[in-house]
């Protein structure tokens, strides 16, 4: 029974890959990207390691878990629509990323507290992208996952920063970008 069961999901998954090597090929940029809250112990990438009989390919990283930090900054988030904070706020200081994944983990929430965090993408020359759809925010589902963002990439890098609002209770919490 499992021989016959083997073709089929060999050609299943063949399926639902060959949309992702066709966009792949054509060079063209995937507009499709998620955007989610998770707890901060689901926020791992995979990394997949190619292995050929004449050589072995040996990816090192400074972090095990494959994430490097683009800082961590800090901000208040208060109750209601407004008003919005960005984190990071400095004029010109934003997450830097070459595409793929990013994410931002958020901690010293107070316990019982949520707000809604929105990712945004920053661009010099005209309004500002929202990535994805607003998201909620809280201690056990502390980090915001963004994967496949690679479309908001100009030129080598995109430039990423948060937008928080609508807590329970306002809190003064701290963001740290990751890419």
């Amino acid at each position: 029974m499992l021989k016959k069961l083997r073709i089929p999901l060999l050609s299943l998954s063949l399926l639902t890959a060959l949309p992702v090597l066709a966009n792949a090929e054509e060079g063209t940029s995937s507009t499709e990207f998620s955007v989610r809250a998770v707890p901060q112990k689901d926020a791992s990438i995979n990394t997949e390691q190619s292995m050929s009989n004449s050589d072995v390919s040996i990816l090192t990283i400074s972090d095990p878990s494959g994430w490097q930090s683009r800082g961590q900054y800090s901000n208040t988030v208060y109750v209601g629509n407004t008003p919005r904070q960005a984190i990071p706020y400095q004029s010109g200081v934003n997450w830097r990323s070459a595409g793929g994944n990013f994410k931002v983990e958020f901690t010293g929430i107070l316990s019982g507290n949520s707000f809604t965090a929105q990712l945004m993408e920053y661009d010099a020359d005209n309004a500002d992208d929202p990535v994805g759809q607003p998201i909620r925010i809280d201690a056990f589902n502390n980090t915001l996952l963004a994967e496949n963002i690679s479309g908001f990439v100009d030129d080598t890098e995109a430039e990423f920063y948060v937008h928080v609002y609508n807590a329970f209770t306002q809190d003064f919490i701290y963001a740290e970008g990751f890419d």
